[in-house]
């Protein structure tokens, strides 16, 4: 997330996440005055670890960096289903609303 240091105050940072992982990392704009939104893919991915936590991806994550590691760089393809795209589409329509102000106007 390097290139958020060239965005100007005021633009808007999405970050996607694949199933069961996030982190509040970026939330705040990197103090750069930034708009943050997330989203963490629901269409879930079982780690071949999981059933050592009995199912609890978050026990897992917390538990086991081998856990923690598949679902924050799981290599698997993504897939977003009908719910998913439908948060994205809310998301990226609430981001371009709030960076309308520092846009350009064309004429």
């Amino acid at each position: 997330l390097v290139n958020t240091m060239f965005m100007p105050s005021g633009a808007h940072l999405i970050e996607l996440f694949p199933y069961a992982f996030s982190h509040g990392m970026y939330e705040n704009g990197l103090g750069a005055g930034l708009g943050y939104s997330s989203y963490t893919l629901t269409t879930r991915v079982v780690a071949p670890m999981l059933a050592k936590y009995g199912g609890d991806e978050k026990l897992c994550i917390q538990k086991s960096s081998d856990c923690k590691v598949f679902y924050r760089a799981d290599y698997s393809k993504l897939t977003l289903n009908d719910a998913d795209l439908d948060a994205l589409r809310q998301i990226v329509t609430h981001a371009m609303d709030s960076v309308s102000d520092i846009l350009p106007t064309h004429r």
